[in-house]
């Protein structure tokens, strides 16, 4: 008898730019065409800067940003409907950023991107993020850039790398799993709060 030993498959996921307006739940504005699911690697590449999710919910394998615009993404819903963004996937396979377990990349030297928790028009409906699908990267990479997060997380677990400054607004929930910075800085701002473990591994923890 033969056996054959197999080794595990793994598939990358592709790259889909987000490239013109504004409304993040519009597939024409992604190229290929197509709103993106878990096997998308999304770049924002759009001139427009407030990205918004009016009371839609959308999934995406990583968020990407290149440049140095400064984005925010919110919930433009002019009712009481909420929006959650489900970022990862299993395969931990970013073709974007330089580290393949990044769930979020920042990577101009004076990026900025926020997910903002307000709602970005007349409505109350908030903006969620939902990163409990697998552990991963928030990788700020430049000294000169910044990710700014107000929408409440939930987690599976999540380690900050990368020079730059990671601000925390809001809630930080994780069903198992911690939260930990391995480089930069990282600000829990009034109103945060951090229900898992903090692991801290950096010089000037705020």
């Amino acid at each position: 008898m033969i056996l054959l030993a197999t080794a595990p498959i793994s598939f990358a996921r592709t790259e889909k730019d987000f490239f013109q307006n504004s409304d993040l739940a519009n597939g024409s504005n992604y190229l290929p065409s197509g709103l993106p699911n878990a096997s998308n690697d999304v770049v924002f590449t759009t001139p427009e800067m407030a990205l918004e999710l009016s009371g839609t919910n959308l999934s995406m394998g990583s968020v990407n940003q290149t440049g140095n615009q400064a984005y925010v993404v919110s919930n433009n819903d002019p009712g009481t409907t909420d929006s959650t963004l489900t970022l990862g996937s299993g395969d931990r396979i970013n073709n974007v950023a330089p580290n393949p377990d990044d769930i979020i990349y920042v990577g101009g030297t004076t990026s900025t991107l926020a997910f903002q928790r307000l709602n970005g028009g007349d409505g109350i409906g908030v903006l969620r993020l939902d990163l409990s699908q697998t552990a991963g990267n928030f990788d700020v990479a430049g000294a000169g850039a910044t990710l700014n997060i107000s929408a409440n997380m939930s987690i599976a677990a999540i380690t900050k790398i990368g020079d730059g400054t990671l601000n925390i607004g809001g809630s930080v929930a994780a069903l198992s799993g911690v939260f930990s910075v391995s480089q930069g800085t990282v600000n829990f701002l009034q109103g945060s709060m951090i229900n898992t473990f903090i692991i801290l591994n950096v010089s000037n923890p705020n």
